[in-house]
């Protein structure tokens, strides 16, 4: 993007990720060491492996078996936000992660979507977290699975 970041800048954002780890299950909170949301682990988890942290960190390994614990469906229906992250995630980290959470993401992403009217091809955001602010609301949710969807087509092993 040919941005100018200063390095410490980037140290003090992994320095706070870091802290709000909790080292043994590797959820992040927001506020509190590891007290935060599925889609706060999976925030963090995106942030790692920018950061070229991969799974031998045992915070990358944790925080990905903790989001394989519930695949997406019925755990990630209303947070558009945090599928997207974890996706993202999960196809960088590749192997069994992007093998176990990639069908799962493929079924409720075509299973969510609107079957009539005119949004057909859409995803409803009544009920996620974000699609209910008048700020961002449907588009934003639209957008975050249509970039999930991405995945499949970048996810290279």
């Amino acid at each position: 993007g040919d941005y100018e970041i200063r390095q410490n800048s980037l140290d003090l954002g992994i320095t706070y990720i870091d802290r709000m780890t909790d080292p043994t299950t590797g959820r992040v909170g927001y506020m509190t060491t590891g007290s935060g949301s599925d889609a706060m682990t999976a925030a963090g988890l995106f942030c790692r492996l920018r950061f070229s942290q991969g799974p031998e960190d045992p915070r990358v390994s944790a925080g990905a078996e903790q989001l394989l614990r519930k695949l997406p469906g019925a755990n990630w229906k209303n947070s558009a936000y945090g599928l997207f992250y974890a996706s993202d995630a999960m196809s960088r980290l590749g192997g069994r992660w992007w093998t176990k959470w990639a069908p799962a993401l493929k079924k409720h992403l075509l299973d969510a979507q609107l079957k009539e009217g005119d949004s057909a091809g859409a995803w409803p955001s009544a009920g996620d977290d974000w699609g209910k602010r008048a700020d961002v609301g449907p588009i934003f949710v639209v957008s975050l699975y249509c970039i999930s969807l991405v995945n499949f087509f970048e996810h290279r092993e």
